[in-house]
């Protein structure tokens, strides 16, 4: 055996190309962008194959997501202190055609804030360089920013009135700016209570929430993509919060829950639809609401969808069933909508209660309770 640090005469093998020297092992991994522990420069960049074809990628995609791409990279040279390439990467950056507006403003504020790091590296007194700095930073709305310029400006010269002015100005925008995020921040709380006052009223009274049916391609939109609530709040959207925006609601006098409701009439292919419809008023309410005239499609003459010639539906789902499998559940009319929304085998469907429509007696109602009739006792079998 042959000790590490004997002489080996005689003829060796030569390394393949696709071989490295041991010795040169750290150096070559580091050149390799999955092994780099420190930022290449340009000039190292360019003259790595591996890594221009990675930053070629840099250009696949929309303008903005390459503007996405060149801010990414200018960050991290940023971070790196590589100046001189953060504003070339901002800059490329800004050179696409994009309409992200903030996208934009986060692009000049980065340049900015580099073309200042450099500036000053050179010469950290660089009066006019902190100047232009603390008013480009004052233009973006970046005040405390602004302001650091400002102070560092006058440890240069305490009697330069530009900085003090600007500092001034910028110390007023600020305020305006922490009034209007405050007022932001009360709307979002406000806004985030209405929303669980909501549940856990909902919850109090027991009231079963389901979503609608989607197909698998929607189904897996919203796990990748959940949806939130609006106003900032930060909060996924419940079951009740439909995209229609047709939303239950308290009254703020009463307390009382108000809700969309919407009502069915297969005979026809009709509907009518009630936008707040008080928890403590009977169904047989809304129904009187709404035939206190005969119904356009119905017979003027013999109206045969009168409030007292009429029967209340819902449908009711079994566990695990699919909308072929639904069955209708009879309703007493002159209970509270709050407690026909109660019943165990009922289920509001993204946020909107639903009820069937249907005459007490003629061919159409004969045949379609009869399909229902057939259902149940097929699922009895």
């Amino acid at each position: 055996m042959i000790d590490d640090d004997e002489q080996v005469f005689g003829p060796q093998r030569p390394l393949p190309k696709f071989d490295t020297d041991i010795a040169k092992l750290d150096e070559e991994m580091s050149k390799e962008p999955l092994f780099m522990t420190q930022m290449p420069t340009s000039e190292e960049a360019e003259e790595n194959v591996t890594l221009q074809a990675l930053q070629s990628l840099a250009f696949d995609g929309t303008p903005e997501e390459i503007a996405e791409n060149f801010k990414e990279q200018g960050n991290d040279r940023y971070i790196c202190k590589q100046y001189p390439d953060a504003v070339k990467f901002y800059t490329q950056a800004l050179e696409q055609e994009f309409e992200n507006d903030k996208l934009r403003e986060t692009l000049h504020s980065n340049r900015a804030a580099a073309n200042l790091e450099l500036t000053l590296k050179l010469n950290p007194k660089n009066e006019k360089a902190l100047f232009r700095a603390a008013k480009a930073l004052l233009d973006l709305d970046k005040c405390e920013e602004s302001i650091n310029c400002c102070l560092l400006g006058l440890e240069v010269n305490q009697n330069n009135k530009s900085f003090k002015v600007t500092m001034e100005k910028a110390e007023k925008r600020k305020k305006e700016i922490d009034a209007v995020e405050e007022q932001r921040r009360k709307r979002r709380e406000a806004e985030l209570k209405r929303l669980t006052d909501i549940d856990d009223a909902l919850a109090k009274r027991g009231i079963k929430l389901v979503e609608g049916d989607m197909t698998e391609a929607e189904r897996k939109k919203k796990d990748l993509d959940p949806e939130y609530s609006p106003q900032g709040t930060d909060r996924l959207k419940a079951l009740w919060e439909n995209k229609a925006e047709r939303h239950v609601r308290i009254n703020n006098e009463s307390g009382n829950l108000e809700w969309p409701v919407l009502f069915l009439y297969p005979e026809f292919k009709e509907s009518d639809f009630i936008e707040h419809a008080d928890e403590h008023d009977s169904i047989y309410d809304q129904i009187l609401t709404i035939f206190e005239q005969p119904a356009p499609w119905d017979d003027q003459l013999n109206p045969r969808y009168l409030p007292h010639l009429l029967d209340v539906y819902f449908h009711y789902r079994p566990k695990n069933g699919s909308e072929e499998d639904e069955l209708l559940i009879k309703v007493n009319p002159n209970m509270s909508l709050s407690k026909a929304l109660s019943n165990p085998k009922y289920a509001v469907v993204d946020g909107i209660p639903k009820f069937v429509i249907l005459a007490k007696s003629g061919e159409f109602t004969s045949t379609y309770l009869q399909m229902y009739r057939d259902r149940r006792l097929a699922r009895s079998k």
